[in-house]
């Protein structure tokens, strides 16, 4: 089985086994805060269930009808978990101010703050392992499953410190309050999880993968990688394609050509370990890029070099050659 899938699959696992603990907590209490907790695992085990069947479709190979494969399915899961994230927090909400109007009897709070607890220590260790996991295998299942998961040791965290306050004072609408602060946090996690989860299947721009890889290539850029411009990068799965302009002298061959581009992607292939597809549009020079080649002993020169343009996120993402008055870095 696929790393992926095995991960996931502990996802939906310790799901279950989790709303099981948290529901005899809720029986034992009648707290609307760890009916709350409990209310979210239901999430979990949904969420975990569609995101396991995400990254099976998104391991199978790409076919004629899918020429970039089923990635983007996993953004998908991501958003549907954020949606259920923000449900179940509106549900609590409900049921916190309804509280304050219908009074819960509380009892058995102890076995309620051990139960919590033994549950947030938990998925905080599992959640941070996901996220670690997600970014490792650039899957935005796991990072958001992982994210859900820490979301809910920090809910219960402070449940356990609610029902504390509440046990030793009595106060029983501190349990209400609780349940609000709580609806409140797992919403916020909800929307970022789904604007995340949008952004991937728009193909937002990630400066997170963008700015890194630009570095990486201008580090290794060859005299003859004259400017590069019109780069994109969309992620597919754990699969990142890559399109971009690359300008060359003008007086190479095709043969020349193609082994430039070799090097070039073979450089780019190298800023991480996950499948990469490049796309590269080879543009000849121009009269005004010979002040910023660097190729030396060139019979076609115009002008001498005066200057360099150091690839940047700025620079290289519109579709313009490089020019003197567009460069932003420059290095005498």
């Amino acid at each position: 089985m696929h790393s992926k899938l095995k991960w996931q699959s502990w996802v939906f696992v310790s799901g279950v086994v989790m709303l099981g603990v948290k529901m005899y907590a809720w029986k034992q209490t009648g707290s609307n805060s760890v009916m709350a907790v409990a209310l979210e695992s239901t999430v979990n085990i949904i969420a975990g269930a569609f995101g396991l069947y995400s990254l099976w479709l998104a391991l199978q190979p790409r076919d004629q009808n899918h020429p970039y494969g089923y990635g983007k399915i996993e953004f998908v899961a991501a958003g549907l978990e954020g949606g259920l994230i923000i449900l179940s927090a509106v549900v609590v909400g409900y049921k916190a101010v309804d509280g304050f109007f219908h009074q819960q009897v509380l009892t058995q709070l102890d076995v309620g703050i051990l139960l919590v607890g033994a549950t947030g220590m938990f998925h905080a260790v599992f959640g941070y392992s996901l996220v670690l996991q997600g970014r490792v295998q650039n899957s935005p299942v796991l990072t958001s499953s992982g994210r859900h998961l820490m979301s809910d040791a920090y809910t219960s965290l402070g449940l356990v410190v609610g029902l504390l306050v509440v046990w030793l004072t009595g106060f029983w609408y501190i349990d209400n309050i609780v349940a609000l602060l709580m609806a409140l946090l797992i919403g916020r996690m909800g929307l970022h999880t789904l604007k995340s989860s949008v952004g991937g299947i728009l193909d937002e721009a990630d400066r997170s993968v963008l700015i890194p890889l630009i570095a990486h290539i201008d580090e290794l850029r060859q005299p003859d990688w004259i400017d590069l411009h019109n780069l994109r990068a969309i992620r597919y799965g754990d699969a990142l394609h890559i399109d971009c302009h690359l300008t060359l002298p003008w007086f190479y061959d095709q043969r020349e050509s193609h082994a430039v581009v070799k090097r070039f992607e073979d450089a780019a292939r190298g800023f991480q370990e996950a499948q990469m597809e490049l796309f590269v549009h080879t543009d000849p020079c121009e009269p005004f890029s010979c002040v910023l080649c660097s190729m030396g002993h060139c019979a076609a020169r115009r002008s001498a070099q005066t200057e360099t343009v150091r690839w940047t996120l700025d620079n290289v993402l519109p579709n313009n050659k490089h020019t003197i008055h567009t460069a932003d870095a420059l290095n005498n």
